[in-house]
């Protein structure tokens, strides 16, 4: 599960974590006029970048993500709802509406999720690169030395 600015960062969408910071995004109320005038609905500035985030988080991992939104204000900012299920193709399956409260609910085909990963040969490498990045990153945060090794230079004719 990622919590608000976890999605941001590519990595934490692969790895079992469950964080949560303490201040989230606020969306950016844009005018009505605004909105009809680049031919967009009346929303946030923001909201397109979330629900890309989600789409490309699941692309990217082959999961599901429910992006879930707030609706209204609190402590001074604006939430514009819009919550959004996307598939483990990018795919988006399900959009809650924007400034009104919804309770959306989603079946899910979990054969999407076997179908998207043969698609994407990259899952595969992550997986197999994984355990080596988090015992690479753990050295890191204990400040174990690591000795470096170089490729030996290769000989031409």
């Amino acid at each position: 599960m990622l919590v608000c600015e976890d999605a941001w960062h590519s990595l934490p969408g692969r790895l079992p974590l469950s964080t949560a910071h303490k201040s989230c995004s606020s969306h950016r109320h844009h005018p009505r006029e605004e909105c009809s005038a680049q031919g967009r609905q009346a929303g946030t500035g923001t909201i397109e970048r979330w629900e890309r985030l989600a789409r490309d988080i699941s692309s990217e991992h082959g999961v599901f993500v429910a992006l879930v939104q707030l609706v209204g204000t609190e402590g001074g900012k604006i939430f514009s709802g819009g919550s959004m299920v996307a598939g483990p193709k990018g795919d988006v399956k399900l959009r809650a509406p924007l400034w009104e409260e919804a309770i959306i609910t989603a079946t899910l085909d979990t054969s999407e999720l076997t179908r998207a990963r043969v698609e994407m040969p990259l899952l595969t490498d992550l997986q197999t690169m994984l355990p080596h990045l988090v015992r690479t990153i753990g050295k890191v945060q204990m400040s174990e030395p690591m000795p470096l090794d170089y490729d030996p230079p290769s000989k031409t004719k």
